[in-house]
């Protein structure tokens, strides 16, 4: 941190980390009542001994602080668990980037994000981590940070706790670590004022009766979490609730169930431009469902909801079959019932609600609904009914997972890289054991030419089965298959085809699971890639993009199972070699 006495000088931004429920043992200097958050944070910014401060939203107390918390200063950092109270970190940053919020991180201390990495710096300081990821942001879209302060490793993520909750975790295995959110990553918030007074709104709700107003920074899927909005929830239901979404430029959806929104029409992408617009949810005021008796799906993009609807009020349980113990719904006296799964579970090591993934994108649910009002929901009987629930991601999915290159002599645009295992030249997902098949990456675009890409590492992995789980398998380490995995597993080189990289493959599975993902870090590059340093193209300009790619695959080794597959691909050899006018004489 560079400042002047305790103050950042004139070439850094001085912004502060918040800790919420957190404050540190070191004595206020000073202390004010009755100011906002904003006039706390210019407090302290004027103040030249100043390095931290407390406020407590509730009592608008802002206490200053001359020492920082550990572990970048000497007093310590103890948690209060009361949600008004904060504690600030003053930080000097070399970023032009502004924000109307005092804090640009929320700061979540001995806290991690697991596997989600875009990118990895090592030897720098938090001040530079947080600094690169605001420049980053300007183009790879980062939502949040981690910073290990004894190896002085920098993780820049594209996900945040809130998108994956499920991957935020504080098993940090004694390590000094911080994950961080930042808070300004839509950028479309700068100019945001109540009365003067800065502020980013992204939430409100609002009722029309009483005619009030609740503002908050945060967004739903923390309320939804909260105490606050369950009791505003059950107090005053007569509130509406909006939330201000920013959805980027490239995709068109018209499907008013994906968000649950009233609006019919929003652009979703990650190029270049973001829309921001307020949308008014339904999530947690309800949702009013048309009267009528059967079974309904909507699959949405965070999650799957199944309801089922009765002609009277009735008893039961919804569950996924043959799990009842980790994914069902009971239900009494309702006339309508409605099971919810959560999207980023699906790819955990055994789900609570687990389903089959039937083709890329594609999944598969068995779903019961009992209703025999016994009292035992467990228990079916012939009077309950067992339904199949798909739900089809794969234009969505393939649509927005395109690759984001940075604009360059020729403004280059919605260029994509497809990892695909294909059989004969058409792409699988459920294959033979051993069976050998061509391994193809492929980028996509009508301005090829001006990129290239190298396949920086390929690992595989196993999904599903129980723990312990087996460890990664490297296939493929800096452009080059490995030795151990060439003898037995991919036994010919990588080969260079006009429009990407090509290979052959023995399939192969590990113990406990049929199903194997192979997960790649592609380089994306101006023209073409050569396997160097990265931290050098990134200062010559030329390697744009870092990009990870994953494909799943159902491995069938059962011979029952194995003899219907090969029915399959003989038909399908069959109806080729007829549609040719090719003669087959069998002996």
């Amino acid at each position: 941190m560079c400042y002047l006495g305790h103050q950042c000088n004139s070439q850094y931004l001085t912004t502060y980390t918040r800790s919420e429920g957190y404050t540190s043992d070191e004595e206020a200097r000073t202390v004010f009542e009755g100011i906002t958050l904003s006039q706390c944070a210019d407090r302290c910014k004027a103040f030249s001994e100043c390095q931290s401060f407390d406020y407590d939203s509730s009592s608008l107390l802002c206490e200053l602080k001359t020492k920082s918390a550990e572990p970048l200063g000497s007093s310590k950092l103890l948690y209060t668990n009361r949600a008004t109270t904060a504690f600030f970190q003053k930080l000097c940053l070399t970023t032009s980037f502004r924000c109307p919020s005092p804090f640009l991180f929320e700061r979540f201390p001995q806290h991690i994000l697991v596997g989600n990495a875009f990118e990895v710096i090592v030897n720098i300081s938090l001040t530079e981590c947080l600094s690169f990821c605001l420049k980053k942001n300007l183009v790879f879209y980062l939502r949040s940070v981690m910073f290990f302060y004894q190896t002085h490793e920098c993780i820049l993520n594209h996900d945040s706790r809130i998108i994956s909750p499920h991957l935020f975790s504080n098993e940090t295995t004694g390590k000094i670590v911080d994950y961080f959110d930042n808070i300004c990553f839509d950028g479309f918030v700068q100019k945001n004022a109540i009365d003067g007074e800065k502020f980013p709104c992204k939430v409100f709700a609002f009722s029309d009766k009483s005619m009030k107003c609740h503002l908050t920074s945060e967004s739903s899927s923390l309320l939804l979490a909260t105490t606050n909005i369950s009791r505003l929830n059950q107090a005053e239901n007569e509130f509406s609730f909006y939330e201000k979404i920013c959805l980027e430029d490239n995709f068109y959806y018209t499907s008013t169930k994906v968000n649950q929104i009233e609006n019919d029409r929003w652009r979703i992408g990650k190029n270049a431009k973001i829309m921001c617009q307020w949308r008014k949810g339904i999530r947690i005021f309800g949702i009013t469902v048309c009267p009528f008796t059967g079974i309904e799906s909507e699959c949405g993009l965070e999650k799957i909801s199944i309801s089922s609807h009765f002609p009277k009020s009735t008893s039961g349980a919804i569950f996924i079959k043959d799990h009842f113990d980790t994914c069902r719904l009971e239900f009494y006296q309702e006339t309508v019932a409605k099971l919810e799964i959560t999207m980023p579970t699906l790819r955990l090591n055994n789900p609570p609600c687990p389903g089959r993934e039937i083709a890329p994108f594609v999944w598969s649910f068995v779903v019961v609904v009992q209703v025999n009002n016994l009292g035992i929901p467990e228990l079916i009987t012939t009077n309950d009914r067992v339904f199949n629930i798909s739900c089809d991601f794969s234009r969505i999915f393939f649509e927005n997972d395109q690759l984001r290159i940075k604009e360059f002599s020729g403004n280059i645009a919605h260029d994509q890289i497809r990892l695909a295992i294909l059989r004969n030249g058409k792409p699988v997902s459920t294959v033979l054991m051993g069976e050998e098949l061509e391994m193809r990456w492929t980028m996509l675009g009508d301005k090829k030419e001006h990129v290239g890409f190298f396949i920086n590492n390929c690992t595989a992995e196993r999904l599903d089965g129980l723990s312990p789980h087996p460890t990664l398998l490297t296939l493929i380490a800096n452009g080059c298959i490995m030795e151990k995995v060439k003898k037995t597993l991919m036994p010919y080189p990588l080969i260079k085809t006009d429009d990407g990289y090509s290979t052959v493959m023995r399939i192969f599975r590990f113990d406990g699971s049929r199903r194997v993902r192979i997960r790649c870090s592609i380089d994306i590059c101006a023209h073409q890639c050569s396997p160097v340093d990265f931290f050098i193209f990134l200062e010559r300009g030329e390697r744009l993009e870092q990009k990870a790619i994953t494909g799943t695959l159902t491995i069938v080794d059962a011979e029952e199972d194995k003899r219907q597959l090969i029915q399959q691909i003989t038909k399908k050899r069959l109806l080729k070699l007829r549609n040719t006018n090719r003669k087959i004489t069998f002996i």
